[in-house]
């Protein structure tokens, strides 16, 4: 994770695209989760303090309540995006939820998820699978495809 303190004319997008690369909207989605003092993306003030959480299995990987495992594997603008990463994870044999996120009052990203993952041994499994065909924190592989 990095904390940075919000220059005269930045914005959460550019900072989002300078930290992510094309993990941008995945890096815009953490940003408002991992800074839960900030309402509204688009209103930042110049001097206030910002954390970049990074991409990193402690970061997407998550533990539910009952003890099993939810991976984030991207976020989407668009519902259709995320409706054809989730339907393409699916058909791999993963449980995929989208998850609305409202970032700012203009802007509703949709989170995707595998979900029921019963262990850390079977999370552990899926995030060497996500690395190894390229496909984990954004949406396919370099030619836009799930392997």
């Amino acid at each position: 994770d990095q904390r940075i303190t919000i220059q005269r004319g930045a914005t959460i997008y550019q900072i989002a695209i300078d930290a992510y690369g094309a993990n941008t909207v995945l890096g815009m989605d953490l940003i408002k989760e991992f800074n839960p003092q900030i309402e509204d993306l688009n209103w930042v003030s110049v001097g206030q303090d910002l954390l970049l959480p990074s991409l990193t299995r402690e970061t997407l990987l998550r533990q539910e309540p009952d003890g099993s495992y939810r991976l984030i594997v991207g976020s989407f603008r668009r519902q259709t995006g995320a409706d054809e990463y989730a339907r393409l994870l699916s058909k791999k044999g993963y449980e995929v939820s989208i998850t609305p996120r409202r970032v700012a009052d203009n802007l509703l990203l949709h989170r995707v998820e595998i979900d029921g993952l019963k262990n850390l041994e079977e999370a552990n499994q899926l995030w060497q699978t996500g690395l190894r065909n390229e496909w984990l924190a954004y949406a396919g592989g370099r030619d836009g495809t799930l392997r």
